[in-house]
């Protein structure tokens, strides 16, 4: 039966660590995948600040483009050259719009995914922790039945244990007030062995 007992407790032992492995692994795998994501951001980020180059060239040469047009616009066509640098300035002002509103849109996508690791990140260590209370019950558990199986056999030895300290009270008692007559006849009373006579 202790045998079984060990057994399964070592089985509990094995549980234990397997669960505690899982839980590693799975936070292993989220710190990977939080470690990806940043990858990505800065490629995003890098790509952002690329895009951004080229928008700014586009918007020189734009600039560039305005100012060979009005050149041609006072020289040349008048009133019409005069509207199409009011369109061209139009779309610059729309072109840096969008790029404020793509970097606004990228701030956002930006902290909603660090708020989302965040949260993935509290959950993840909250399963771990419930795993690692499950862990710590079934130690308890293994604990518990093993002191439960170490205490049956502690009784006897205490029942006896006590039984031959009143049995030798006894005998010093009856030694010391009674002599060595009645000691004699409360022994061979008391014990079921006969055992050798002492006289005081």
């Amino acid at each position: 039966m202790l045998l079984f007992r060990a057994v399964l407790c070592l089985l509990l032992a094995l549980l234990v660590l397997l669960i505690l492995v899982l839980s590693l692994l799975r936070l292993l795998r989220v710190l990977l995948l939080l470690g990806l994501l940043v990858v990505l951001l800065s490629c995003l980020l890098l790509l952002l600040a690329l895009l951004l180059g080229v928008l700014l060239l586009l918007r020189r040469l734009l600039l560039l483009l305005i100012l060979l047009l009005g050149c041609l616009l006072a020289v040349l066509l008048g009133r019409l050259l005069f509207l199409l640098v009011l369109l061209l300035g139009l779309l610059g002002c729309l072109l840096f719009l969008l790029i404020l509103l793509w970097g606004l849109l990228l701030r956002v996508l930006l902290w909603l995914s660090l708020r989302l690791l965040r949260v993935l990140l509290w959950l993840s260590l909250l399963v771990v922790l419930l795993r690692l209370r499950l862990c710590l019950l079934l130690l308890g558990l293994c604990l518990f039945l093993l002191c439960e199986s170490g205490n049956e056999g502690s009784e006897g030895q205490e029942q006896d244990c006590c039984s031959e300290m009143c049995k030798y009270f006894h005998l010093y008692c009856l030694n010391y007030r009674l002599g060595a007559g009645a000691e004699n006849r409360c022994i061979l009373l008391t014990t079921r062995e006969a055992a050798p006579l002492r006289t005081v």
